[in-house]
């Protein structure tokens, strides 16, 4: 009989043993899932974020006019004057389609084009815009309508869109 309680409580250690030892690897797989899940996550947007990166660089800024004080920064309210071209790849203006005076919205907020807001903050090494400057923003189809045709066919699909864009205020 002590034969049989010793393999009992040799057989109830082992068993606890391995309760221990499958707890401690249930374990380490749910750090190693979360570990992996955190990794993957971080990766997701820092591509995200390189592909939002790489789209702001399509747009190009040249100042026309440097501006003086007050720079501009995301989350501000502007008041721009702005005229509008189709524009080709390489620049060249095109037909004048749109021009606006006192024209105000949110930078950064969805108001207008991607494209607009990404010219106003800055892009092939220009800065953000100041008061009284004046800018040609060239955007690329992906950061303007893309593949829709607006304004009753006068902006037609997939164009390249020319702004020059004058910044008046900052409220």
């Amino acid at each position: 009989k002590k034969k049989k309680k010793k393999t009992k409580n040799a057989t109830k250690s082992q068993k606890e043993e391995e309760k221990g030892i499958w707890k401690s690897e249930r374990k380490r797989r749910e750090m190693f899932l979360t570990t992996t899940l955190t990794i993957q996550t971080r990766a997701a947007f820092a591509l995200e974020d390189f592909a939002k990166r790489e789209e702001k660089k399509g747009v190009s800024c040249v100042d026309v006019k440097e501006g003086g004080k007050g720079q501009l920064e995301e989350n501000d309210v502007v008041s721009v004057n702005y005229t509008l071209y189709l524009s080709d790849e390489d620049g060249t203006m095109g037909s004048k389609i749109d021009s606006a005076k006192f024209f105000v919205f949110g930078v950064g907020t969805g108001e207008v084009i991607e494209g607009f807001d990404a010219g106003l903050l800055g892009g092939d090494g220009v800065g953000p815009m100041r008061i009284g400057g004046v800018r040609e923003v060239l955007i690329p189809p992906a950061l303007a309508y893309g593949a829709k045709e607006v304004g009753g066919g006068r902006i037609p699909a997939n164009s390249y869109l020319k702004f020059v864009v004058e910044l008046v205020q900052i409220k």
